[in-house]
Order: C-alpha cells, then structure tokens, then sequence
C-alpha cells in the first residue's frame, strides 16, 4: 500500500527521475520562499508518484495562483488511484498556502486519456484547446521544397534579417525599454523572456530600414534540440510571408550548420493562419503534431501554512 508524504529537501533527489528534466531544479527549491510544492507517493520506501506544483503572487490582492508543472505515476501503480490522490493532495496544500486558482497544460499522448479522467474526478475544467507542439527530429531542408520557396522569394529591398547576437547594448536597451503589455500574445512576443538561454546559432532579427521590426528567438533546450520560442513581426509589416521567411531562414541555418537536429515549436490556439500552415506546408517535415490543452479549477483557501 502506499503512502502520500510531502516532499522535503532531504529527500527530493529520490524523485528527480518521476519529472521532466526541466523541472527538476524545482526540487532543490522546496522552501516557502521559493513558493514550490511537492506531493510525493511511496511504498516501502521506494518512490511510485510524484506531483509538482508551483505557486505566484497575483498583483490585484495578497492570494496566489498556482501551476502544476507534472504528474507522473509509475505504470505499476496506475489505475489505483494514486495519481487523483496526488493531485488532490497537492490541491489542499496549495489552498493552505493561498492559492485561489490552479491551472495545468498537457499535450495528447497515450496516457493523456487517465490525465483527463483524473482532472474530471477532481473536478477541474473542460479541457480547452491552447495549441500544438510540433516536433521535427531532423532539420533538413533540402528535404523540404517549401521551405527553398519561400526562401527563393527576397525581402524587398528595404528588408534585412541580421543575427540577434549582433545587437548592440544600445539596440538591446531600446528593445527592453519597450512596453510588450498591450500586444495580442504578450509572453509569446517579449524576445527576452528567457534570455540568458537564448540560442546565438539561428535567433534572427528583421529590420525595416534602419528600425528592427520583428525576430525570430531560438533557445537550446539540450545538445541536441533547439526549440524555436518567439517569433513576432510589427503588425504593420506582418503579411504572413514576412514571419515566415523569418523562420525558414532559421531553420536553414540549422540545418546548414548540421550540429543541432532536432527542432521544436508551439504554436498558439488562437494563431489560426499559422496552424493551417502547420498543416498544409510543415507538416511533411514534421516527426510530430501533439494538441496542447488548457485545464484550471478555482481552491478555496484555508488556513495559511506558510507567509
């Protein structure tokens, strides 16, 4: 029989292997401070379930909202109810911290079916569609005709892409100065999110004369994966050919350079013209296409454990 305990330093490395790769230094930060909770399952000793979550100030009052960034139950043990139990051990200790709102993302896959049903039973939202992830396992691009396309069709003249890491510290300051807020996807076109990750071998600019338009902002998720984040052109020079011929260029230098071949991006639920392209162009250089879902439920919060 197993057993739910929460997750303390001392015995966090245990767990490592039940989350993703870039979620593990969260179990180096289990303190209040670092507002990141861990609800561990285990039997006999031996580490079978593990749910990570994490937890941020909201701005309007002194109550908090809350990510679960994974949720992973050992195939031995699933189809017992660890994993329900999981989360909604997780969802009490957040209440206690202060937590109103939780919220969680989740790609289709074979197991995203019991996910689903472990969200119903817990009561949590409808699934709402925030996405694809798409995934090519090795960027080629003489294999890929569409892109030589559009690559074969210039800018117009007053058009020029450059290396982003040939900015200089007064171009960066402008940029950073700039108010992304009021934009349509704010976190998906701020080009610095991230920034001390940002890949040097394909994160392009566009500039229009002399003012810098638009990027194409890549970042090293391992060796050898690079993962395309931020693409965003100035909606008054955005045809879609524009951010397209952005992104090829990337992926031709990608593949030009021959090191990195793996490649991987999102696209956003509400960017219709760039999933129907995803569709009808990328999809023969694609390995993968996986749905991405949105899913919350609203706490009440008890008794604060921690301030």
């Amino acid at each position: 029989m197993y057993k739910l305990i929460s997750l303390s330093l001392s015995i966090a490395e245990a767990y490592e292997e039940l989350t993703y790769p870039r979620f593990r230094p969260l179990l180096q930060k289990l303190t209040p401070e670092n507002r990141v909770v861990a609800i561990a399952a285990e039997c006999h000793g031996e580490p079978v379930g593990l749910v990570l979550g994490q937890y941020f100030p909201m701005e309007e009052n002194k109550n908090y909202f809350a990510v679960v960034r994974s949720l992973f139950v050992v195939p031995e043990y699933r189809q017992q109810g660890v994993g329900k139990n999981l989360l909604l051990e997780l969802e009490a200790e957040l209440a206690r911290r202060g937590c109103i709102h939780v919220s969680l993302e989740y790609l289709t896959s074979q197991t995203s079916g019991a996910l689903e049903q472990i969200l119903k039973q817990n009561h949590w939202s409808e699934p709402q569609f925030a996405g694809m992830i798409c995934h090519s396992p090795d960027v080629k691009h003489d294999s890929a005709s569409y892109l030589n396309r559009v690559l074969r069709t210039p800018l117009p003249p007053d058009y020029s892409i450059f290396f982003w890491k040939d900015l200089t510290e007064q171009e960066l300051s402008k940029l950073k100065q700039q108010d992304y807020s009021h934009l349509r996807y704010p976190d998906l076109s701020n080009p610095f999110l991230e920034e001390h990750y940002i890949e040097p071998l394909n994160s392009l600019g566009m500039r229009y004369h002399s003012q810098i338009i638009g990027w194409m902002i890549t970042h090293r998720l391992a060796p050898d994966l690079i993962r395309y984040t931020t693409l965003y052109i100035q909606p008054e020079f955005q045809p879609l050919s524009r951010s397209l011929h952005l992104m090829m260029q990337a992926i031709k230098i990608q593949a030009d350079d021959g090191i990195v071949p793996r490649a991987i991006f999102n696209v956003n639920g509400n960017n219709l013209s760039m999933q129907r392209y995803v569709k009808y162009r990328l999809s023969p250089w694609l390995d993968s296409v996986r749905e991405r879902f949105e899913v919350y439920k609203s706490l009440q919060p008890t008794h604060r454990s921690f301030e």
